[in-house]
């Protein structure tokens, strides 16, 4: 239901003849988003529950990445405020990550979503808020962005702490 609301959002919003441009930092998104599957998935900081549609977590996150971060980079992308001061980049980068963080409180809170191995919707804020300037930074500079992600993997590998022998 969710994930139904950033499409609406998206369709009544987003400047879709700039999808194309948007394109690239979509698959960007999705690299690191399975990327990062595989390397959790003995080691998960948070777990969907089933749902009547989604019966499990990987069906889950697929949605989420394919359906809702979608139709969130279009709209994030496309109206970034790009001429604008960086107080309101801030703020519509501020929005962005609040409305996911929102999301997620609301999914935790139905039960839909626990944390685990120390994971919580305070690092989830915080990782909306890196994820959102990430985009943005791929947009504009894909190799900075790259150097980014993987900089922010490691301290995240790191502080939870992950082990090569937890992978398959």
């Amino acid at each position: 239901m969710l994930c139904l609301l950033y499409v609406l959002a998206a369709c009544k919003w987003a400047d879709w003849q700039k999808w194309e441009r948007c394109y690239p930092t979509f698959l960007f998104f999705l690299v690191a988003d399975f990327f990062a599957m595989v390397l959790t998935t003995n080691h998960t900081l948070w777990l969907f529950y089933p749902t009547f549609l989604l019966p499990n977590h990987t069906l889950t996150d697929f949605c989420i990445a394919f359906v809702a971060t979608s139709a969130t980079l279009l709209l994030y992308l496309s109206r970034y405020p790009a001429d604008g001061s960086m107080y309101k980049q801030a703020i519509w980068t501020g929005i962005f990550a609040a409305a996911y963080s929102l999301t997620e409180l609301l999914t935790h809170s139905l039960g839909l979503l626990v944390y685990e191995h120390g994971w919580s919707l305070g690092w989830s804020a915080i990782f909306n808020v890196v994820m959102f300037s990430l985009l943005r930074a791929h947009y504009l500079k894909p190799g900075l962005a790259w150097a980014l992600s993987v900089a922010f993997g490691l301290f995240i590998w790191i502080h939870f702490d992950f082990s090569l022998h937890g992978l398959k």
